[in-house]
């Protein structure tokens, strides 16, 4: 679990909700977690569907933190990107 809390120290999206960088590993087994990012991140094929899995798998790991943790795992893949970023290309007139 030492691990899973040093990843979490890292996602920029709990900075927002710091509480749940205690919420994710006190509520979810470290099994649970483990399975739940393998999955993610040796997956060939990323989708909606996987992403809303990985979130049905690990409470209080949203959306943002699943992104964020494939741009880290990823960089060269996909983007840095969620809510914030995401309004500030449009305030640029960037629609994503």
């Amino acid at each position: 679990m030492t691990e899973v809390k040093c990843v979490l120290s890292r996602l920029h999206c709990l900075c927002s909700y710091p509480i749940n960088r205690t919420k994710i590993p006190n509520n979810n087994s470290i099994s649970d977690i483990r399975n739940a990012w393998t999955e993610l991140l040796e997956s060939d094929d990323i989708d909606g569907i996987l992403i809303n899995k990985t979130k049905d798998a690990i409470k209080f790991f949203g959306e943002s933190s699943i992104c964020e943790l494939l741009s880290w795992y990823y960089p060269d893949k996909y983007p840095m990107m969620n809510l914030n970023s995401e309004s500030g290309m449009r305030f640029f007139g960037i629609d994503i």
